[in-house]
């Protein structure tokens, strides 16, 4: 019984009864008031923060408005009077008050980034009490002051000052809505209160200023609370959108983590990192597709035994240049990656010259360039790839599988590391197709072909009686169809070997003969003579010299690929003089271009370019015919010394190259000067 009425009688003794409906009173009231606050305090607090900089921000531009307004009155009220008053002085007061908030905010804002919540919140009150006073100040009453003359004042007197507080109150700063709901009703309340104090009897109209007055204040509360609601809304909406979506984002994070040490518990890491990269590249029906384990050991070894097929004992060279190359980029990866490429480079260009001066007998050096070629371009590649951190430094397997590809070893062509790479992506079927098939019976036969007709039939076609530019321009077409046929074999290794059209960026094509053969203009020739060379040229040699000037960088790619293919005074002689012949072709032919407003560049223009002779106009059209003829004539000239003499087997000297060009009284390189003299006067 005791504890029964005990129970009874303690809520009563607590207040629960009475205070419960007290409670419920005011949290409706507090949901009234802020009808978006979020039910969770760690959430509101979050949201706080979120608007936290926000809020700084209009408060700094409240500051700045109250700046300019206070000093603007207070310069009208010295401007008008022409004496100090307590209005003007008061204006004044408030005006460095304010920029002295201004600047507390700005030093707060560059030495700490923000300010502290508990000083901002001190800041925010004092600034709430100078605009109440800046507001009061012009309530229509007289100060009674020596300084305070106001003779008339009327009961519109201080109403435009009110309506602005409150709305600056209710749409800048960063206030409670129950706050900034008693400012802006205390007030307006205010001033109604002293505009009935303050009648005169005189004044039998002022009822109806009051009553505009009232309306007025109930009109921008009305729209201060709307706007007020409005921003809340709206800012909240953001934050909980901006939340969900890092909430996503780290949930998606999250699984991929888990999806990422599932793939890592059944594959070791480069596979897993290989395949993930493969997800992440390519098409979803197409994922699955690629075989990421490869094995790269018998790729390199019957590349090992076709070099030991081709070359013997010779292949030592070859094997050691690997090899050195190698520990190379192993040091320069470990202490300055960012050089692997000139380091290789040089070492390269330094091998070559101690090979071919001092090591290695004539003979057999020249049986071993063209592969060495090959081997120059893959490794300068591969360093300057590494350098750009387009790849890392490969494995050793991965490395010997690169270097010595049975497809190109000999023959060529020049890939890239990551083009090899792709070969064991090619999905079996493909390699075995007829369009695989078409391609290597077409370039076996057009090798053929190509060989007879350096062998035999250019000899039968043009007999050594005729006159001399004519065996000249027959020399020079043996010499380009015997490098038809390395070209085209080359083609046929590779497709053998997997790479199938489209994998790389030429293909399998190695070689364009009928744009060599009937030549717009030099550049042409060049650009087609050997693609996959030209590409590397272009992008290890070329691009990084572009900068300093074109014809610079002309003339460092016609170097580098003259060094490639040793120290020969025949080839570098070539070489730089079909550098300088097309650089000159192809700036005199622009400037031609430029001049008549014509197709007349040493490259053929695009369909929609914007010259008003195009090249179906007949004399643009026999313009370059004779640029094309003209090119023929310079082929003839600087192929002339390729001959099938003795000297071929080790290599042309100096001696044999003059000799030609001296039969032929020089005349192409006379025609060039001509040209280029020409190219001056233009």
């Amino acid at each position: 019984m005791q504890n029964n009425s005990a129970d009874e009688t303690d809520p009563e003794m607590e207040g629960g009864p009475e205070t419960k409906p007290l409670t419920k009173r005011k949290n409706l009231m507090k949901r009234r008031l802020s009808p978006y606050k979020f039910k969770s305090e760690e959430l509101e607090k979050l949201y706080q923060r979120y608007i936290y900089n926000l809020q700084q921000s209009a408060l700094r531009y409240t500051l700045g408005v109250f700046i300019i307004l206070t000093a603007t009155l207070s310069a009208l009220e010295f401007a008008y009077i022409r004496d100090f008053t307590i209005y003007g002085l008061c204006h004044g007061i408030m005006c460095l008050i304010f920029i002295a908030m201004f600047i507390l905010m700005l030093f707060f804002l560059f030495k700490y980034d923000c300010m502290r919540e508990v000083h901002f919140r001190v800041v925010v009150h004092v600034i709430l009490f100078f605009m109440v006073c800046f507001a009061v100040l012009s309530f229509p009453f007289d100060l009674d002051h020596p300084l305070a003359p106001r003779p008339t004042y009327t009961h519109a007197d201080g109403v435009w000052q009110i309506v602005f507080v409150v709305f600056i109150i209710y749409s800048l700063v960063p206030l409670r809505t129950l706050l900034a709901v008693i400012c802006g009703v205390i007030i307006p309340a205010s001033h109604v209160v002293v505009c009935i104090v303050t009648k005169t009897e005189n004044d039998s109209d002022w009822w109806r200023q009051l009553v505009a007055n009232i309306i007025l204040f109930v009109s921008v509360n009305v729209a201060g609370i709307f706007i007020n609601n409005v921003t809340q809304r709206a800012q909240r909406k953001t934050f909980v959108d901006t939340r969900n979506c890092i909430a996503a984002r780290k949930e998606i994070q999250q699984e991929n983590e888990k999806l990422e040490r599932l793939l890592l518990s059944v594959l070791p890491q480069h596979v897993a990192s290989e395949v993930k990269d493969d997800i992440t590249m390519r098409d979803n029906e197409r994922q699955f597709h690629k075989i990421y384990i490869h094995h790269y050991e018998p790729v390199s070894m019957g590349g090992l035994v076709v070099l030991q097929m081709f070359f013997g004992y010779n292949i030592v060279y070859l094997l050691v240049c690997a090899a050195s190359v190698y520990v190379i980029l192993l040091l320069t990866s470990w202490k300055c990656q960012n050089g692997s490429g000139v380091a290789v480079a040089v070492f390269i260009f330094l091998f070559i010259v101690i090979c071919e001066l001092f090591l290695v007998e004539e003979k057999a050096w020249h049986s071993v360039r063209g592969a060495q070629i090959i081997l120059s371009m893959k490794v300068i590649g591969l360093g300057f790839d590494i350098s750009s951190g387009v790849m890392p430094l490969p494995s050793v397997t991965d490395y010997m599988a690169y270097i010595f590809n049975a497809g190109n070893v000999i023959f060529g062509p020049w890939i890239s590391f990551q083009d090899f790479k792709s070969i064991y992506s090619t999905n079996v079927s493909k390699c075995l197709s007829l369009e695989w098939m078409t391609k290597v019976m077409k370039s076996s036969v057009f090798s053929i072909l190509c060989l007879s007709f350096s062998t035999c039939f250019g000899s039968w076609i043009i007999l050594d009686g005729n006159y001399k530019w004519v065996r000249a321009y027959r020399d020079a077409q043996s010499f380009r169809f015997s490098h038809y046929f390395v070209c085209f074999v080359s083609e046929t290794t590779a497709a053998l070997a997997g790479i199938s059209p489209g994998d790389i960026e030429y293909g399998v094509t190695v070689t364009r003969p009928l744009s060599v053969e009937l030549p717009r203009s030099l550049v042409e020739v060049v650009t087609n003579w050997n693609l996959p060379m030209h590409n590397w040229l272009k992008t290890y040699v070329f691009k990084i010299a572009r900068p300093h000037g074109t014809f610079l960088a002309v003339i460092l790619t016609y170097i580098a690929s003259s060094l490639l293919h040793g120290l020969n005074f025949q080839l570098a002689a070539v070489l730089l003089s079909l550098g300088l012949y097309s650089y000159v072709e192809m700036t005199f032919r622009r400037k031609l271009s430029r001049i008549f407003d014509a197709c007349l560049e040493a490259r053929s223009c695009r369909e929609n370019c914007p010259h008003t002779y195009k090249n179906n106009h007949p004399y643009i059209w026999i313009t370059n015919l004779a640029f094309g003829c003209l090119a023929i004539f310079h082929l003839a000239y600087l192929g002339l010394m390729f001959d099938s003499s003795v000297e071929a087997e080790k290599g042309y000297n100096m001696s044999h190259t003059l000799q030609k060009w001296s039969d032929l009284g020089f005349l192409s390189h006379w025609v060039i000067l001509g040209t280029y003299i020409f190219h001056l006067m233009v």
